[in-house]
């Protein structure tokens, strides 16, 4: 904005301005399908984690299926939910 105010042919070598930048956070952006990405995956890591502990542990039962599927969402909600934190910017 100070360039185009002190020169104005410069103007159209702009695609945006201060207030029309799109969000950091924009849903289905490269950086947005990237943290989800990795989220998913970090996700998958935690229960992969757990269930071979639970196999040295023993046989797993129903309550080992539900112990991942809860390290599984938890996993995932939980990094997301730092991602999000890290992409939105609070300008």
């Amino acid at each position: 904005d100070f360039y185009i105010k002190h020169n104005r042919e410069i103007e159209p070598a702009f695609k945006w301005r201060v207030r029309t930048i799109p969000p950091t956070d924009k849903p289905f952006s490269i950086a947005n399908l990237l943290a989800a990405e990795v989220a998913i995956l970090g996700a998958i890591t935690s229960a992969a984690a757990v269930y071979f502990f639970l196999t040295f542990l023993g046989n797993i039962t129903l309550w080992g299926w539900l112990i991942l599927a809860g390290v599984l969402l938890a996993g995932f909600f939980i990094q997301w939910a730092w991602y999000k934190h890290l992409l939105v910017d609070d300008r």
